[in-house]
């Protein structure tokens, strides 16, 4: 008859939650991306994009920043609030998508 530990060689394990957490949030942060700087010109080629796509109903792929992610939605730009600085992107399903001015990287017309 085999005469093993069985679970008690995996109990030291157990005894460190903190390091466990602080490994995981560690994995977590490693793919986190800082907000891009954009400069005058980009900012101004975005506004005309948009614009473009408004005027003429055009599909665009939107690049944008969230939550220390880039995000990608593509759809036509069905709306937009100079005042509050936000656009609505719709999709294909019906769906819109609000984004906010300043999170805005990159604007394609497809």
């Amino acid at each position: 008859m085999l005469r093993d530990r069985g679970l008690m060689k995996y109990r030291p394990v157990a005894f460190m939650p903190e390091q466990i957490a602080s490994i995981k949030q560690m994995y977590k942060e490693q793919d986190d991306v800082k907000m891009p700087e954009l400069d005058e010109q980009h900012l101004e080629k975005l506004d005309q994009t948009i614009c473009n796509c408004m005027e003429f109903n055009l599909e665009a792929t939107v690049t944008f920043y969230k939550k220390a992610r880039y995000e990608i939605t593509k759809g036509t730009i069905h709306y937009m609030n100079e005042y509050s600085k936000y656009i609505r992107v719709v999709d294909s399903f019906d769906q819109w998508t609000q984004i906010e001015l300043k999170n805005i990287i990159d604007i394609r017309i497809n």
